[in-house]
């Protein structure tokens, strides 16, 4: 196949004080959580303290982790994960928070240098390419939204999957970029880890051709390029049937709601997520369904269909800009499993958690777009950087003290019961 150079050689580089900086933040944002506790009434008690955990590296416990599932989770690399925690402090909680920190800085780092590679060979300038990925990395490191994934320890399967799926990116594009088959494995290899840490590996394959389309230039008419995704489907397949067979007992929460019902809670979450990635406010680990079965569908809910279509159309508008097609499509990619189109057992109708991966697209537009700003007044691009790096951060830091133990948590979602019933109300007056 023919070589295609991804960013060309000599000049500016990876900064490591970038690296510096944004590991820095990453610890202040976060690094009081490791005083939290586990959460005992929200998964932990039995994702994270279980027999599987305690049981060790042999065989037998191997064998059962990889054979079996539960309550519909089937996540063995992320067991094998926590048996590493544990082996090394027990259950200490303090380890486990620190492990997703962990997790967090690497997952940002990854996004810093991916956002640099992606920005250099769409022809921007690599001084550019360097800041704009900074400034996106640094969004990704204190977003609010991501505080549910970090702060969870049961969430650790979003942290550990994305960072495989990263990494199965990058040996992809190295593929691409070298020819050398060794990478193509590689590839497949960590396709296969992040399946087995998260189910958001389905997405892989229609990424990869995302990439081929957008950042590479390559022409999807060919055989080959599609060739090469089957192995990339393998996983996918794999994770599919055996989540399908997971959840083959689970009550399916939401049964009852016809197809276009659930293409409408489709166009509301979507909104929903593009509204907490640029505006995040009022965040919440449960946000419920709008209506129950059996109710009329609100009126106010028809209103998402026509902005998600004014949204698209002005996407279309401006078709022409690579990086603005990759980052939309690649944003609707990563959410279109959880969008309620094809019905999985949910108790919720969106989760912050879904947007960890999703939100670094959007990261990037904002870094370019402040870049932008920039270049035309300095000044301003100062003020509005440090303004909703600001917020953003304050707000990070004040919701993730909602996740310190089970009681302030459930006290939190009370709340937003109550708040739910009150609306309810009002609309029935």
């Amino acid at each position: 196949m023919e070589n295609i150079p991804m960013v060309p050689r000599g000049g500016q580089r990876i900064h490591f004080w970038h690296i510096v900086i944004l590991v820095t933040v990453v610890v202040l944002g976060y690094g009081h959580i490791g005083s939290f506790d586990f959460l005992y009434l929200w998964d932990d008690q039995w994702q994270v303290i279980n027999d599987r955990t305690s049981g060790g590296i042999t065989g037998s416990n191997l064998k059962t982790i990889f054979a079996t599932s539960e309550y519909g989770q089937y996540s063995p690399i992320n067991q094998l994960y926590y048996i590493a925690i544990y082996l090394f402090g027990g259950y200490n909680p303090r380890w486990f928070h620190w492990g997703s920190v962990l997790l967090h800085i690497l997952n940002t780092v990854l996004v810093y240098y991916m956002g640099y590679r992606l920005l250099c060979s769409l022809v921007y300038s690599r001084k550019v390419s360097l800041y704009c990925a900074l400034i996106a990395s640094l969004l990704v490191a204190i977003h609010p939204v991501n505080v549910e994934a970090v702060c969870w320890v049961s969430a650790s399967k979003v942290l550990l999957g994305c960072f495989f799926y990263y990494l199965s990116i990058l040996a992809y594009c190295r593929y691409v970029c070298t020819g050398r088959k060794s990478f193509f494995v590689i590839g497949i290899a960590f396709a296969f880890l992040s399946a087995g840490s998260k189910e958001q590996v389905v997405t892989l394959a229609v990424c990869l051709l995302l990439i081929d389309r957008y950042v590479f230039g390559r022409s999807l008419s060919s055989w080959s390029i599609y060739a090469e995704k089957l192995y990339y489907v393998l996983p996918a397949v794999c994770i599919f049937l055996v989540t399908m067979w997971a959840n083959r007992h689970v009550p399916e929460t939401t049964v009852g709601y016809n197809l276009p019902e659930r293409l409408l809670f489709g166009f509301y979450s979507l909104f929903g997520y593009m509204q907490s990635s640029l505006f995040p406010f009022r965040l919440s680990y449960l946000y419920p369904f709008p209506y129950t079965v059996g109710e009329a569908v609100p009126l106010w809910l028809w209103v998402y269909p026509g902005v998600i279509c004014f949204v698209g159309y002005l996407l279309y508008q401006n078709r022409n800009s690579r990086l603005l097609c990759f980052c939309s499509l690649y944003f609707v990619l990563q959410l279109l499993p959880v969008l309620h189109i094809v019905p999985l057992p949910r108790y919720f109708i969106m989760a912050d958690r879904y947007l960890y991966m999703p939100y670094a697209v959007v990261a990037l537009l904002v870094g370019v777009g402040i870049y932008k700003v920039y270049e035309s007044c300095r000044r301003w691009a100062w003020v509005l950087f440090v303004f909703y790096f600001g917020y953003l951060a304050c707000y990070t830091r004040s919701y993730s003290l909602n996740w310190r133990n089970s009681t302030v948590l459930k006290q939190d979602v009370s709340d937003i019961l109550k708040q739910r019933e009150k609306q309810q109300l009002r609309l029935e007056n």
